[in-house]
């Protein structure tokens, strides 16, 4: 019987749990299937039964790819909140863009991503990974015509009192440029520290923030 159910369950068509709209395009089921965003990022998913059944909660293996981004890993969606784990390649400038819209700039850079654990909506949240960048450059609406640039950067996100916070350093100086912050209500914020200013003035007043699902 709960084979069945199962069976049953995973040939919901995907596009009735996950809505699609103008820029994205949704096609399989829960089992398994792909999500197309804004023709540059491919999401695809395969249903983990196991996983889901060890904790209790609709787990699937995924990749993202496109646009020079190309990450892996394993998410977890139930009553104890969102769960990404396993998470590990390549991201740019084009993620940030995709995932952002609303950003009153854009950035190019390359990043290699490491995400062990992170987990949040659910009342007991966790954070562990790591992030290295190639040297960035930002630039955008209310910015001046030279834009910003700031060095490449190695840093890490972790749990404390109760937030994830991440903290990016030159990898030259080893100075802190840009502080990240993740709450329990799934806010998130970026923000340049006054190090960042003093090399690129131009993000003077930026504040980055958004509330993830």
């Amino acid at each position: 019987m709960l084979a069945y159910t199962a069976g049953l369950i995973a040939k919901i068509p995907a596009r009735t749990v996950f809505p699609e709209n103008e820029n994205l395009r949704i096609a399989g089921s829960v089992w398994g299937g792909e999500a197309v965003y804004g023709s540059v990022l491919t999401l695809q998913w395969r249903w983990a039964p196991l996983t889901s059944l060890a904790n209790l909660a609709y787990s699937v293996d995924w990749r993202l790819s496109g646009g020079g981004t190309d990450l892996s890993g394993r998410a977890s969606i139930g009553a104890r909140g969102y769960h990404l784990s396993r998470v590990s390649g390549q991201a740019n400038g084009t993620l940030l863009d995709a995932l952002l819209p609303t950003l009153p700039l854009s950035c190019r850079f390359d990043a290699e991503v490491a995400i062990d654990k992170l987990v949040f909506g659910g009342g007991s949240d966790e954070a562990r990974g790591r992030m290295r960048t190639s040297p960035m450059r930002c630039g955008g609406r209310g910015m001046s015509e030279r834009g910003a640039d700031l060095p490449a950067m190695s840093g890490s996100i972790a749990l404390d009192r109760g937030v994830s916070s991440g903290l990016l350093t030159s990898l030259s100086s080893h100075l802190r440029m840009i502080e990240i912050r993740l709450a329990r209500s799934g806010e998130l914020t970026v923000s340049p520290t006054e190090n960042a200013l003093r090399l690129a003035p131009a993000l003077a007043g930026l504040r980055l923030s958004t509330k993830l699902p």
